[in-house]
């Protein structure tokens, strides 16, 4: 597929390799937090992770190793990373929905990652359903070590989580 035709399909790509031509730092990090509270009371937390693109796996992430990584900080912090059945048994636990994206141009790597809480709430008139509580985003590149790069960049997206659900959970 040329660049062309990605951009007609995946407007984002586009968008990153845009900035990948123009800084060589990190580009953004935007948190959309809900109310911290909105954390209380979990009593643990399912690691979702949405199937790696095809850039992402040539660049050497790997599913596996990338969802190790979040389980072993979400439990480093005292979060219990659940099963998807244990999460669905569970009235008072959380979907952490973890997507990254990728694309390489020019020798540089451009990714974006999100994270974003789901859980069950209910309203006053006794509807319930899945809805998000807390999200964050960030889009960042790297000249090389695509794989380091995103490891530190999820590291600190995860410890955002951590510390609102460390204050919702004292």
């Amino acid at each position: 597929m040329n660049l062309s035709s990605q951009c007609r399909l995946m407007p984002w790509t586009c968008v990153m390799l845009a900035l990948a031509t123009l800084v060589a730092a990190p580009v953004s990090a935007q948190t959309v937090r809900g109310d911290p509270q909105s954390l209380a009371w979990l009593s643990g937390v399912y690691l979702d992770m949405q199937p790696l693109d095809q850039s992402a796996r040539m660049g050497g992430l790997q599913e596996p190793a990338i969802k190790t990584l979040g389980q072993q900080r979400l439990q480093a912090a005292g979060i219990m990373p659940l099963t998807r059945a244990e999460c669905d048994s569970l009235d008072d636990c959380g979907v952490l929905h973890l997507h990254i994206r990728t694309v390489q141009a020019m020798g540089r790597w451009a990714y974006s990652i999100d994270l974003s809480l789901s859980q069950l709430v209910c309203s006053e008139r006794s509807w319930c359903g899945e809805a998000a509580t807390w999200s964050v985003h960030g889009v960042y590149l790297a000249s090389s070590g695509l794989q380091n790069n995103v490891g530190r960049q999820l590291t600190a997206l995860l410890d955002l989580f951590v510390d609102d659900f460390r204050s919702a959970n004292p």
